[in-house]
C-alpha cells in the first residue's frame, strides 16, 4: 500500500483535473504524503530514491474564473486589437463630437479688431505667455524655430507710434500724421513678431531693404521655409487669444521695415553667426559665403478686449468655390 506507481499518480492528477473543470464550485484537494519508493531498475543493488512530501491542490470556487472563461477573455481581447482590413466603401466619416464643433467656432468666428477697450485685464500677461506657448507649437519644416516675440513697452510704443506719425506726414500732411500718431497710442498690448533666420551674406546685403527679396523668391529657401512657420506662429497665437476673450489685429506697414524701427525695437538685421570658434584658421578663406544672421517684421500684432463684438464679413468665396477635386 506504501508503494504507488507513476502511472498511478498521474491518473489521480488528471481526475482531479476533470473534476475541477467541471464542478461549479467545488474543492478537490490531493494530498501524497506517504514516503514511497520509485524502483528505477531491476535486480539486487538496484538505485532508488525518495520522494518526499508533496502536496497538490487545484481549488476551483467561481466558474467565472474557469480557465475556458479566461482563455475566452483573452481570445476577445486579441480579436479585438487585430487590425482587420476594411474596404474603401464602408468608411464611414465620424460624426463632430461638441469639441470638435466648439474647436471649429473658435476657428471661424476670430475677427480683426479694430478698436479695443483703454486698458488690459490684470491676467493679460499670463493669458499672451500661453498663447505664445501655443504659438510655437506651429508647424517648422526644417525645425529651425525661427519666431521671436517682442513685447514693447510704454516707452518703446511711444517711439514707434512717433517715428509712424513722422513717416505717414511726410507722405500725407502734419494732421494725417498727427491723427495716426493718437490712433496708434489707443492700442493697449504691442507684440512685434519677427522671424530670425540664417542667410548667406550675399542674400541679405539689405535686411531692411523692402525691394530686395533676397533667398524668398526661391521656394525652397530656409528664408522662406522660416516665413511660413512663424505666419502659422501668429495665427496660432491669435487664435488663443481669442480663445481667452481678447482680440487681435494683425498688421504691417512701412514703418515694420525702417531701419529706424528695427533700431528702436532692437531687432538683429545683419549680426554674424560665428560664436568666435572658427576652427581651422586655414580654411577661414576658403568660405565665401559667411552665414549671418537676420531678423525681419513678421507683422505688428495689437491685442486687448474688443470695443465690442466683430460683425463677420461675407465671405467671397464658398467652400465649393475653392475646394477642387483631382481624379
Amino acid at each position: 500500500a506504501e508503494m504507488i506507481s507513476s502511472r498511478t499518480k498521474i491518473l489521480i492528477l488528471v481526475v482531479g483535473i476533470l473534476l475541477k473543470g467541471t464542478s461549479e464550485s467545488v474543492v478537490f484537494a490531493f494530498a501524497f504524503t506517504t514516503k514511497s519508493r520509485l524502483t528505477t531498475g531491476q535486480g539486487r543493488g538496484s538505485p532508488s530514491k525518495r520522494i518526499e512530501k508533496k502536496h497538490f491542490s487545484f481549488l476551483h470556487t467561481s466558474p467565472s474564473h474557469s480557465p475556458s472563461s479566461v482563455l475566452s477573455k483573452v481570445s476577445d481581447t486579441e480579436d479585438e486589437q487585430k487590425e482587420t482590413p476594411t474596404s474603401e466603401s464602408s468608411i464611414t466619416i465620424p460624426t463632430p463630437t461638441p469639441i470638435y464643433n466648439e474647436f471649429d467656432q473658435i476657428l471661424q468666428s476670430r475677427r480683426t479688431i479694430n478698436n479695443f477697450q483703454p486698458n488690459l485685464p490684470d491676467n493679460w500677461e499670463e493669458v499672451l505667455q500661453n498663447a505664445i506657448q501655443s504659438a510655437i507649437h506651429a508647424p517648422n519644416h526644417k525645425r529651425t524655430e525661427p519666431w521671436r516675440f517682442h513685447l514693447l513697452g510704454p516707452e518703446t510704443i511711444q517711439k514707434v507710434c512717433e517715428l509712424n506719425a513722422s513717416i505717414v506726414a511726410e507722405k500725407k500732411g502734419e494732421k494725417a500724421g498727427e491723427k495716426k500718431l493718437e490712433r496708434w497710442l489707443q492700442m493697449p498690448g504691442w507684440l512685434v513678431v519677427t522671424c530670425r533666420t540664417t542667410a548667406s551674406v550675399s542674400e541679405s546685403a539689405s535686411a531692411t531693404d523692402s525691394t530686395s527679396n533676397s533667398s524668398m523668391g526661391d521656394p525652397m529657401s530656409i528664408e522662406r521655409e522660416d516665413y511660413a512657420a512663424c505666419c502659422c506662429a501668429v495665427q496660432n497665437l491669435c487664435l488663443s487669444l481669442h480663445n481667452q476673450g481678447f482680440g487681435t489685429k494683425w498688421t504691417t506697414g512701412p514703418v515694420n521695415f525702417d531701419e529706424r524701427f528695427a533700431e528702436i525695437v532692437g531687432l538683429n538685421i545683419g549680426e554674424s553667426s560665428d560664436d568666435g570658434d572658427s576652427g581651422d584658421s586655414d580654411d577661414s578663406d576658403d568660405n565665401d559665403d559667411d552665414d549671418c544672421i537676420k531678423e525681419f517684421v513678421v507683422g505688428t500684432i495689437w491685442f486687448g478686449i474688443p470695443e465690442k463684438p466683430a460683425t463677420a464679413p461675407n465671405k467671397v468665396h464658398e467652400v465649393k468655390d475653392v475646394l477642387i477635386f483631382h481624379t
